[in-house]
C-alpha cells in the first residue's frame, strides 16, 4: 500500500477493505501495538482546530476512511474502495477474525451509556467475540493509568475503543508503549454513537457538515 493521498493534513492509503485487513493481521502477528483507527468527514473537520491532533493521527499505522467525501476529496472515483467504505466492509471482515480466531476482547469507551449503545451495536456484526474486559474512560477523569492497567491485567489480543475525537488519539498516542496488546481499533466512527456519526444534528448537521467540508477542502488546494 504505497500509494496515499491527503485531505485536510491526513495521510491515507488507496487500498481496499481486504488489502487493510490483511496489513492489521500482520499487525495482530506481530510484537508491538498496532493502532488502527476509522476515519469520518467530521473528525477532519474537528481536527483543523486541533494542532496536535493531526500529528496524532500521523503516528497511526493505519486509518480507514468511512465516508464517500473523503474519496471525492481526493478525486478517487474507484467503486470498490468507496463501496467498501460505505458498507463498513474492514469492520465485518475484522470482528468475523476476532471470532474465527476466538481472540480476547476488551471495550473501551467514555461513558456508561455508550458502553451500552456500543454493545448492542457489536451485537448486529458478531454475537460471538470472545468480550474478556471492559472500562470506562471519560475525558479528564485522570484515570488512565488505571484503566491501562485494566487492559494488561485481561489480556486481550484486541482493543476495540469507542472514546471520541479528539479525546481518542490523545490516549493513545500517550500510552501506546504501555498497551499490552497486539492492535487497538478506534472504531466510534463505525457505529452510531455521537457526533462522529452524524447523530446529533441528523439530515441538517450531515449537510452542514459536507458544505463545510467541501469548503475546507477547495481552501487547502488553493494553498498547494
Amino acid at each position: 500500500m504505497e500509494n496515499k493521498f491527503t485531505v485536510l493534513g491526513v495521510d491515507f492509503d488507496v487500498a481496499t477493505a481486504r488489502e487493510m485487513f490483511m496489513r492489521t493481521v500482520e499487525f495482530m502477528q506481530g510484537e508491538t501495538l498496532g493502532t488502527v483507527e476509522a476515519v469520518t468527514r467530521d473528525m477532519l473537520i474537528s481536527g483543523q482546530v486541533d494542532e496536535k491532533w493531526q500529528e496524532r493521527m500521523r503516528q497511526m499505522d493505519l486509518l480507514v476512511p468511512l465516508d464517500q467525501d473523503i474519496f471525492e476529496a481526493a478525486g478517487i472515483a474507484d467503486g470498490g474502495v468507496v463501496r467498501d467504505a460505505q458498507n463498513r466492509t474492514y469492520l465485518r471482515m475484522l470482528l468475523k477474525y476476532l471470532e474465527k480466531q476466538e481472540s480476547r476482547v476488551f471495550l473501551l469507551a467514555e461513558g456508561e451509556e455508550e458502553m451500552e449503545r456500543f454493545q448492542k451495536e457489536l451485537r448486529r456484526y458478531e454475537s460471538g467475540l470472545s468480550i474478556c474486559g471492559q472500562a470506562i474512560l471519560p475525558p479528564g477523569s485522570g484515570r488512565e493509568e488505571r484503566v491501562v492497567n485494566e487492559i494488561n491485567a485481561a489480556l486481550p489480543t484486541c482493543v476495540l475503543s469507542v472514546l471520541p475525537c479528539p479525546w481518542q488519539e490523545r490516549f493513545i498516542a500517550d500510552f501506546k508503549a504501555l498497551v499490552n496488546s497486539k492492535l487497538w481499533f478506534g472504531c466510534r466512527a463505525c457505529f452510531e454513537l455521537g457526533e462522529a456519526s452524524g447523530e446529533s444534528g441528523g439530515r441538517l448537521h450531515r449537510f452542514l457538515t459536507r458544505r463545510l467540508f467541501r469548503y475546507l477542502v477547495g481552501k487547502e488546494k488553493e494553498s498547494e
